[in-house]
């Protein structure tokens, strides 16, 4: 496996299905020791095993992310099902950068992180996404429910003589096309400012492409039934009529 490449500023994990090998640690670890950035988008797993080297990188920075799925509780913080989570957004350096319009997204099947208790002088966390008190979590390992809130996602900095950050999210499924057509591209905008919390950058202004495709007319059959009537009998009516008007006023002029 190959270092990562020396212009490199920051890495992206999304969704992986598998730890990291020995030397693709090895190398990351280097990286970021240098003062290179990582994001990490985590989607629940399908079994029990667990990641303990993605776990190391995560304790690096004093997080952790916890093997499990979070249910939302709250009606005004779900969509459809418990399962897609509206997250409630923390004040942060990301979220700071943000227009308030732009910090709702939905996140399907999510899991949650957790920052260390225990304070280290040489980092600082925040939080970045959380739940309402009325969700639940389920271990997949133990099966054991708790009840949250839970943290959905989490920023880091390793301040050291190359200072390293990091964005831990429970969740990758919310970057997707599918879920973020339905939320203004939000999700790519918390993906920016992240990048440029990381960059130590101003916010920038991310236009989202007009999609081309046309989204089909859905009508009810008392609806249908109804155009057709309009369009087959009253409005040629209305024309014939119209029609007939005007000739019997030009008939007298």
């Amino acid at each position: 496996t190959n270092p990562v490449p020396e212009d490199a500023t920051t890495v992206f994990f999304v969704s992986p299905k598998t730890d990291l090998l020995p030397r693709e640690l090895e190398n990351l670890l280097a990286f970021m020791e240098k003062g290179g950035d990582a994001i990490f988008l985590m989607d629940v797993q399908n079994t029990a095993e667990e990641m303990p080297n993605f776990d190391m990188v995560f304790e690096r920075y004093s997080l952790a992310l916890n093997n499990d799925i979070v249910l939302e509780g709250d009606q005004n913080w779900y969509l459809n099902e418990f399962t897609v989570i509206i997250p409630q957004p923390n004040e942060n350096d990301v979220t700071t950068n943000l227009d308030p319009k732009s910090l709702f997204v939905y996140m399907p099947n999510c899991r949650s992180v957790s920052i260390e208790q225990a304070a280290k002088e040489w980092i600082e966390t925040q939080p970045l996404f959380m739940t309402s008190n009325k969700s639940q979590s389920t271990s997949l390992l133990t099966g054991d429910i708790s009840v949250g809130p839970f943290l959905l996602g989490a920023l880091s900095e390793h301040q050291g003589s190359a200072p390293s950050k990091i964005a831990l999210i429970g969740n990758a499924t919310f970057i997707t096309d599918n879920w973020m057509q339905n939320t203004s591209y939000n999700g790519a905008r918390y993906i920016l400012s992240t990048l440029n919390w990381m960059q130590d950058k101003t916010d920038s202004i991310i236009v989202p492409s007009k999609s081309l495709m046309s989204e089909p007319i859905n009508l009810s059959e008392s609806t249908k039934f109804i155009a057709f009537i309009v369009l087959s009998f009253l409005l040629p009516l209305a024309i014939i009529g119209l029609g007939v008007f005007v000739w019997i006023r030009r008939k007298h002029l």
